[in-house]
């Protein structure tokens, strides 16, 4: 049964040129109002209705092959936005849209829950979730306990965890057309090594744009950043990279700086142990000691041109999210140019 029983007529215009020219939505989203179908018996919708929850605009559009489309949807749930993913078809030429698929009552379940409540990392984001200006992602849910995606779950101590998140990326890629990135929203407390297993995961189904979904005064933002994926042997021909590795110390936590294959030696006031660049016990004094080293470096830090900001097993999500705000922030550059790791 249909989800949307009918897209509003003042909108059939930017539809059917979609339809047409069979362009994929992308720099600019097509923004569609829509209408819950209260006939619909998608489990997955039913269990957005039992909530509380509704559909509210559906924000991007993408044709996946003739007739069937990638969508995402703005869910309104109390004070919250969210974005939900969806699949339309449309049988016939000048027929309507109708919703063929939604997220499984589980994640539907779990996205109200965990999303409004205050697990995710609470950095203030650059823009607000359902206003990401992108291609629909595969989001996935990562708690302590458990993973959710829209086709099932998952505890983290189940033998066939790898099998479950290879089986969920295939079937986006394969039914649903292929997500362009994946929404992440990870437990703030979760350990980044769980991250790890998972943006690996991701990697080795070829996607590498990552937007981690963060939660502020009841806001939904989203930080977009990429995994250390590369076509062939090493970095594109333009692309100068900039590391930022994190580790625990005495002294709050530890940067060991690498610009350009080369790494940046500390000072010798032995405040910081030998094998790091400088020590900070939070944000001002990294600020500080991250822009000092910079200018000491002169032209070779200026031709940084992206960063990647690993965290070992000791850190958790919150607190490798709020060192990536950190350094996108100080440095005075775009999430987008950034890379998440993991320091084994």
């Amino acid at each position: 049964m249909s989800c949307l029983e009918r897209v509003l007529a003042s909108v059939w215009l930017i539809v059917a040129m979609l339809l047409i020219s069979g362009s994929v939505v992308a720099e600019e989203p097509w923004m569609l109002e829509a209408q819950l179908d209260p006939s619909a018996r998608l489990p997955g919708i039913e269990a957005l209705e039992a909530r509380g929850a509704s559909v509210g605009r559906v924000l991007v559009v993408e044709r996946t092959a003739p007739g069937r489309y990638l969508a995402e949807a703005e869910v309104l749930f109390g004070d919250h936005a969210l974005r939900l993913p969806l699949i339309m078809e449309r049988a016939l030429a000048d027929g309507e849209l109708r919703v063929v698929w939604a997220p499984q009552p589980a994640y539907v379940e779990a996205l109200l829950t965990f999303a409004t409540g205050d697990a995710l990392p609470s950095e203030v984001a650059p823009v607000a979730w359902v206003e990401e200006r992108r291609l629909p992602a595969l989001p996935l849910i990562a708690t302590r306990a458990r993973i959710v995606s829209p086709y099932g779950e998952v505890a983290w101590q189940s033998p066939e965890l790898g099998g479950h998140l290879q089986r969920w990326l295939r079937e986006a890629l394969n039914e649903a057309g292929g997500p362009a990135g994946v929404d992440l929203l990870v437990e703030r407390r979760l350990g980044w090594e769980r991250v790890a297993e998972l943006m690996m995961a991701v990697a080795s189904a070829g996607l590498f744009r990552v937007h981690i979904i963060t939660s502020s005064e009841n806001a939904l933002g989203a930080i977009d950043t990429n995994l250390p994926i590369f076509p062939g042997s090493g970095l594109p021909p333009k692309m100068v990279m900039g590391l930022l590795g994190i580790y625990r110390n005495d002294q709050g936590f530890g940067i060991r700086l690498r610009l350009d294959e080369q790494n940046v030696a500390g000072s010798a006031d032995g405040a910081c142990p030998p094998e790091q660049t400088f020590c900070a016990r939070d944000r001002v004094e990294f600020e500080q000691a991250l822009g000092q080293v910079l200018a000491s470096a002169g032209v070779e830090g200026a031709r940084i041109t992206h960063w990647m900001i690993g965290g070992t097993a000791e850190f958790s999500a919150g607190e490798a999210v709020r060192a990536l705000v950190w350094t996108y922030e100080t440095l005075g550059i775009s999430p987008r140019a950034t890379f998440i790791g993991y320091i084994e």
